[in-house]
């Protein structure tokens, strides 16, 4: 290296590259002429950063920094892409102003995957440089392989803040290809995944998760982690038909004693917010649950108690092993969990006329903790109803804290629209006992649209359980039974049967044979 001194840049760039191992030697020289480096050396130097000692690397990065905004969108890409290889820890404003410098359209399409893949392991990406990706993969995504799109879909789903804007241009040329596409089972599974927190699955992207519950179905290679990842992308996205849960119970009966706690509480969660219940799935769910109980995590015991308690599966050895683990150790459970337990078994021995001491137990613990959010009121303040009209004694105080610092929310436009059409065509059938926003008497339970001593309760998808109409679980059935001792008669109007009413006579008829008059 004697003759080093002499040499150009590029000739010392070029060194570099074809010769990693002489790094430490040519160093001191390649830093002493940077600032008269041109494009092509710049990058060149930037590209040896790839292969070489991972310390050295870091030092000539240090050295090129200053000068490597000069350098063309080639030379600034593959900069970035060694200070993701090394992790380097640079500033995040710098590496962000560098890359929205570059052209991305001068760069070739697997350098600008590996640039987003540096930029996530710099967490230096951000929206705006998702959106500019999405846009060059969508203008020629023919360039890339199906795996390396679902890759950068899945670190874009990672990232906060992006939405369904910023990679719609590249969801837009996927949807359309997927029937040209050699999408495998499982890359079809990690798209219906990465995009499940970005984009509205209700309508026109609906396709796309149902190819990869389609391909899903008759996959022999598929996992039960899979399984789990892929009932909980359908019900996330909103991207489930009435009968695409059910398609898949069977699968998921298959592989739930293989599955995890965790893929076994995904598992739940979807079913139970997508109010699809299984008999045979939840059985087996029950089962493995309560065998399972002593070691299970406090966040697993609170889903399954939801899940079960929502989809009105009350099994009494599973919330009785529930209660149990609960009681045994209540202090683990966080204020969500504590509450979400509280409420299921409130609920629990309210329906089956069970004992109600120890979830008074765990009420009195749980409304003394301080900072309580509004959900967790709402799930206490049920859990009071249930708990009173199962005659227990609570606090006074307490109860009188929890019923105050309920908010009652909104009705939602679609509901108060539904309500007033019941109303005038209540009027039309002469009807006089029509009573708006009551409340019963008793339980100080709100009821928005009663006639007489009757309930009208106005039941909006999915809150109806297996697409029965008048089905329920959770708060609409403690709440229904709650005013059933009370005296009132509960009446289910669903959502469903309103949308089969095309002309007036069909109201009519709906209301004098749902409300019997």
């Amino acid at each position: 290296m004697s003759n080093a001194a002499r040499l150009t840049f590029p000739a010392l760039s070029s060194l570099l590259l074809l010769w990693p191992e002489s790094a430490h030697a040519l160093l001191p020289h390649v830093a002493a002429r940077l600032p008269a480096s041109t494009l092509l050396p710049l990058y060149t130097a930037a590209y040896a950063c790839l292969t070489m000692d991972r310390i050295l690397a870091s030092t000539l990065l240090n050295a090129l920094a200053p000068y490597i905004h000069k350098s063309s969108s080639k030379g600034i890409a593959t900069f970035i892409m060694a200070s993701g290889r090394l992790r380097s820890t640079v500033d995040l404003s710098f590496i962000r102003k560098l890359a929205g410098s570059v052209n991305l359209a001068a760069v070739q399409l697997h350098d600008v995957k590996a640039l987003c893949t540096s930029m996530v392991i710099l967490d230096a990406a951000d929206p705006k440089f998702i959106a500019r990706a999405s846009s060059r993969f969508a203008h020629d995504s023919i360039g890339l392989y199906p795996l390396q799109l679902t890759q950068f879909l899945w670190q874009a789903g990672r990232i906060p803040g992006v939405s369904q804007s910023h990679v719609e241009p590249l969801i837009e040329r996927i949807s359309r290809s997927l029937g040209s596409t050699s999408f495998s089972p499982r890359q079809l599974r990690t798209l219906a995944s990465s995009l499940k927190t970005i984009i509205d699955g209700r309508y026109h992207y609906r396709p796309l998760f149902q190819s990869a519950l389609k391909a899903s179905l008759t996959d022999p290679s598929i996992r039960p982690w899979e399984v789990a990842g892929l009932v909980t992308s359908l019900v996330y996205a909103r991207a489930y038909t009435p009968y695409s849960l059910a398609s898949l119970a069977p699968l998921c009966s298959k592989f739930i004693s293989q599955c995890s706690f965790g893929e076994r509480s995904q598992i739940q969660w979807a079913y139970a917010a997508a109010n699809e219940s299984s008999p045979d799935l939840f059985a087996k769910l029950a089962d493995l649950e309560i065998r399972s109980m002593p070691t299970q995590s406090a966040h697993a015991i609170s889903v399954t108690a939801w899940a079960f308690a929502r989809l009105a599966f009350f099994s009494p050895a599973l919330f009785n092993a529930i209660s149990d683990a609960a009681n045994a150790e209540p202090g683990r459970f966080r204020n969500r969990e504590l509450a979400t337990i509280v409420w299921a078994l409130s609920g629990f021995c309210l329906i089956s006329d069970g004992d109600p001491s120890v979830p008074a137990a765990l009420w009195d613990l749980a409304v003394k903790r301080q900072s309580m959010e509004p959900s967790v009121i709402d799930l206490l303040d049920t859990a009071r109803l249930c708990l009173i009209h199962n005659g227990c004694v609570l606090d006074i105080s307490h109860a009188e804290h929890i019923a105050v610092s309920r908010k009652t929310a909104s009705p939602s436009f679609k509901r108060v629209f539904i309500r007033d059409q019941i109303v005038n065509h209540l009027k039309r059938l002469e009807v006089n006992e029509v009573q708006l926003d009551v409340r019963c008497s008793l339980s100080n339970l709100p009821i928005p649209l009663a006639v007489g001593k009757t309930a009208i309760e106005i039941l909006l998808r999915p809150n109806y359980i297996d697409r029965d109409q008048h089905r329920v679980g959770g708060d609409a059935i403690f709440r229904h039974r709650i005013l059933n001792e009370c005296g009132w008669r509960t009446v289910i109007i669903s959502e469903r049967e309103i949308l089969h009413c095309k002309e007036a006579f069909d109201w009519l008829d709906l209301l004098v044979t749902r409300l019997e008059l």
